[in-house]
């Protein structure tokens, strides 16, 4: 009997420690369960997370520029730190030189260009290539060098090209101004040293294109631009690329020679005219058959932009590409395409016909956009 006694007591005092090790375990819990509760009302403020910005792109502002009626106009180029416009200016056969500080036409600087003949239009494209000097490309195949400070042309390549001589690109360490004669019969690239300019000399080496010329079912060649110690260049179809491709071209310094280092053909039809590099490695496109592309040049993979026009100029600024979709010979309506880096449209502006021209800030994100009629007109968000 005592032994069941003191077995008997022994399971009731592991049940009675069990008990209050239950209770305790309770009260834990609900005292944890009110202290969250109090902690929940009290949050920490957290940072805020900013939603990409959607695009509200307006006219800010606008300069008015001679015979702007009739205007007729090409490529452009914005020198932020001297707050420079300049505008490559058919219709008037001049250089236009802009103040963006005070919304002015300063001065324009007349050479011997050709005007509005197509193929042999001129002055195409404009480049700073030495704190006083342009350089402008022109309709019979030459580059026209004027000076800011005199105002005048202190010298003119040899001809480049039978055609006009269009796109250019500048790499400011090596002093190489590349040149696209891209509507020859044979499409070519030249790559001039501009320090012997003021000599009266223009040495240079030359790529030729023969997969791209003109004769067949390939469309020559259209843009350049020069980033990272490499020449990007957009080639509107070659025999080998039937929807356009995008070419690199890699300068040795030591051997002064140029070649090509890659080829990016395109899987979707575009045969690009203008290209902007963007700064995730991204080049937009803008396709004369329409619907813009924004190349990844990390993966070779190319993302459409539907409902865009054919389109000529584009830049690129603030996370943004900017489609001028139109060209000189349009009869549509011209429009300002604004995508994200990934391509995604997110906002269209009307412009008057033919704008084709767009260059963009990087510094205060505006636009600058020429325009029969109304001159240089800025948008802004």
């Amino acid at each position: 009997m005592q032994a069941q006694y003191l077995k008997g007591s022994k399971v009731l005092t592991v049940v009675i420690f069990l008990s209050i090790l239950g209770l305790l375990a309770l009260l834990c819990l609900s005292h944890f369960f009110i202290l969250s509760r109090a902690i929940s009302t009290v949050q920490p403020t957290l940072p805020k997370v900013v939603a990409h910005r959607a695009s509200n792109y307006k006219q800010i502002s606008s300069i008015a520029l001679p015979n702007a009626s009739s205007l007729v106009f090409d490529g452009a180029y914005l020198d932020e730190a001297e707050s420079r416009y300049y505008l490559a200016d058919r219709d008037n056969k001049s250089i236009d030189v802009l103040d963006l500080k005070t919304n002015t036409l300063l001065y324009s600087i007349p050479g011997p260009f050709t005007g509005e003949e197509h193929n042999k239009n001129g002055p195409n494209h404009v480049l700073r290539v030495a704190p006083d000097l342009l350089a402008a490309s022109n309709g019979d195949g030459t580059v026209v060098f004027l000076s800011t400070q005199t105002k005048q042309v202190v010298g003119i390549t040899p001809k480049l090209g039978e055609l006009r001589a269009d796109a250019m690109a500048f790499d400011e360490a090596d002093h190489l101004l590349a040149v696209v004669n891209g509507n020859d019969e044979i499409p070519v690239v030249s790559f001039i040293d501009t320090s012997k300019v003021s000599q009266n000399e223009f040495p240079m080496t030359r790529l030729i294109f023969p997969e791209a010329a003109t004769t067949g079912n390939a469309r020559g060649l259209d843009d350049i631009e020069f980033a990272d110690g490499r020449f990007f260049l957009s080639v509107t179809g070659a025999s080998t690329h039937p929807y356009g491709a995008v070419y690199v071209l890699q300068h040795d310094t030591s051997t002064k020679k140029v070649t090509r280092r890659r080829e990016y053909s395109l899987p979707y039809v575009c045969n690009p005219n203008g290209l902007a590099i963007g700064s995730h490695a991204q080049l937009g496109l803008a396709c004369s058959a329409g619907n813009s592309q924004i190349l990844d040049l990390k993966t070779g993979k190319t993302v459409l932009v539907p409902n865009t026009d054919s389109g000529d100029f584009v830049a690129y600024t603030h996370e943004h590409f900017f489609f001028a979709n139109s060209n000189e010979l349009s009869t549509d309506s011209a429009t300002l395409a604004i995508t994200k880096a990934d391509g995604q449209l997110i906002q269209q502006i009307a412009l008057t016909d033919k704008s084709h021209n767009v260059t963009a800030s990087p510094t205060t994100g505006k636009i600058y956009v020429p325009q029969q009629g109304l001159g240089l007109v800025i948008y802004g968000q």
